[in-house]
């Protein structure tokens, strides 16, 4: 009777200890156990649908992560196999665009240790841009804020990718790496930012070789494999 009396009075009993009411072995039987028997079976069913649904969400991105990284794997190859370093930050952004399709891709390219603009031809060295790529602890995704590098993009940009690029071995920053979007919701500030970390990497390694002035392709005697 005190049983009854609380489940009763606490009418919400069954939905607040549904893990544990579905851990308890009961007998079948006559009358009400039935009942508590088939209570059971409808929530051990409703939690292999979840964990279902719950399976199927994590195959689907690791299918697209496996997908996602094909292509970096692929872009590393290509730029590994360019022998020419000058034409590599004009492959990068080419690479890049296509492949993830993006409204916009730009390199920058200096030495600090002489304040040169390697690549692109022409750009002048900023201080105020150089600190700022360097302070970055990580890639900055979110919408365009008028920052320094934004005037490589000459493009209306919703949202962006700021990835800074480092030497592979010396810990130099030898560069940045802008993504841009037409789509505000491409880079948002509360997106994961590792796969980006690592392209920067990859990208920051290939670009160590970068060693001299980049001519533009048109002005070059060698061009792009």
């Amino acid at each position: 009777e005190q049983v009854l009396a609380y489940l009763q009075s606490h009418t919400d009993f069954f939905k607040q200890y549904a893990n544990e009411l579905a851990d308890l072995s009961l007998p079948s039987g006559e009358g009400n156990v039935i009942s508590m028997a088939q209570w059971q079976t409808q929530t051990l069913r409703e939690q292999a649908q979840s964990h279902q649904t719950r399976l199927e969400k994590l195959l689907s991105q690791a299918a697209s992560n496996q997908k996602t990284h094909d292509k970096l794997f692929n872009l590393v190859m290509h730029w590994l196999a360019q022998n020419n370093e000058q034409a590599l930050p004009a492959l990068i952004e080419r690479d890049l665009k296509r492949s993830f399709g993006l409204d916009a891709v730009k390199v920058l390219v200096w030495r600090e240790s002489n304040r040169s603009v390697l690549y692109p031809l022409g750009s002048a060295w900023s201080d105020n841009l150089v600190a700022h790529t360097k302070s970055l602890h990580k890639p900055y995704c979110g919408p365009a804020k008028g920052f320094a590098a934004e005037y490589l993009l000459n493009h209306n940009t919703a949202s962006l990718a700021m990835i800074p690029l480092w030497h592979a071995r010396e810990h130099e920053c030898v560069g940045v790496l802008l993504l841009a979007s037409n789509d505000v919701q491409r880079f948002t500030t509360d997106m994961g930012t590792h796969f980006l970390h690592t392209i920067g990497l990859m990208a920051g390694a290939a670009l160590s070789r970068v060693d001299a002035v980049v001519m533009p392709e048109h002005l070059s005697i060698k061009h792009a494999d």
